[in-house]
């Protein structure tokens, strides 16, 4: 198997740094709706509607600058 090259590591660390953020955005949503009352079913549609109202600036807006391997 061939050593990862510096840009697969980098849209690794690109691909991981969106999940983990889209999974705060997830879990955020569920416990706000929760103690807004909804029920699972509630809790589930607006966790779902707060992902897919995210821009890709919210995405990326946290994440630390590109280094382009120079």
């Amino acid at each position: 198997m061939s050593k990862p090259t510096y840009r697969h590591d980098a849209q690794e660390r690109l691909a991981e740094a969106i999940r983990d953020r889209c999974l705060r955005e997830l879990q955020q949503a569920w416990e706000q709706a929760g103690i807004s009352g909804l029920c699972g079913d509630g809790r589930w549609e607006v966790a779902i509607g707060r992902l897919r109202m995210l821009t890709g600036e919210e995405l990326l807006g946290d994440l630390p600058a590109a280094d382009d391997g120079s």
